[in-house]
């Protein structure tokens, strides 16, 4: 091989391979940023959820003890 065919034969495997390379660390850098963005609105949901579940729990109790009075007035 000469000189001329090894550069035209790295240009044919290098340029190639150099631009798979760029896409497959250009998708994981995406794939990167999309789970972190998920992650951040898993936080927050999971937030919400138990603030949602604390309000249920404080109402719920709150008409626990209103029915429970309620119920003691009446025996009255």
């Amino acid at each position: 091989m000469t000189v001329q065919e090894l550069i035209s034969f790295g240009t044919m495997v290098g340029i190639p391979a150099i631009l798979g390379v760029t896409w497959l660390v250009t998708s994981l850098v995406r794939t990167q940023t999309m789970l972190s963005q998920m992650e951040a609105r898993m936080v927050l949901l999971e937030a919400n959820i138990h603030s949602i579940r604390n309000s249920l729990q404080a109402m719920s109790l709150t008409l626990a003890r209103r029915e429970h009075k309620d119920k003691k007035h009446e025996e009255l």
